[in-house]
């Protein structure tokens, strides 16, 4: 089974815009510790979300639900970090990183904006479905 998490962290780590505004604080989970320390400021987490897999008998595909959380210093930080990472989610097709290729992203939902009720720290927060193979692929 492949990591399609770790692939769409990577995909995200190598895009110039989003490298640009998160210096590489791109996590799959939640933030590291010690970069909790430092919030907020520009940062990037994929969830795992629960739902239904679509599993296909014919390929090696999966489903799984995945949401984007943004971090920023302001508000209006955390939503062009939204806005940026969401458009690059939305434009991936037949994407491979780290053994994993990517077939496609698409929107599970609207997005929501606001503060974190136990830090305060503004974010933007939006689900997608990513597509994936589960057999490993060459990069």
């Amino acid at each position: 089974m492949t990591d399609v998490l770790a692939a769409l962290v990577a995909l995200l780590q190598a895009d110039p815009a989003i490298a640009a505004i998160t210096q590489g604080r791109v996590y799959a989970g939640e933030l590291p510790a010690e970069q909790a320390a430092e919030m907020p400021r520009p940062a990037l987490v994929l969830q795992p979300q629960p739902g239904a897999a679509a599993v296909t008998a014919q390929a090696a595909l999966r489903t799984q639900r995945v949401d984007l959380v943004c971090w920023g210093k302001t508000p209006g930080a955390a939503f062009e970090l939204h806005r940026v990472a969401a458009a690059y989610l939305r434009q991936l097709s037949r994407s491979v990183a780290a053994g994993c290729l990517v077939h496609c992203i698409e929107d599970a939902g609207g997005f929501t904006a606001e503060r974190d009720g136990n830090s305060g720290w503004p974010y933007s927060a939006q689900s997608f479905t990513a597509l994936f193979s589960t057999e490993p692929v060459p990069e």
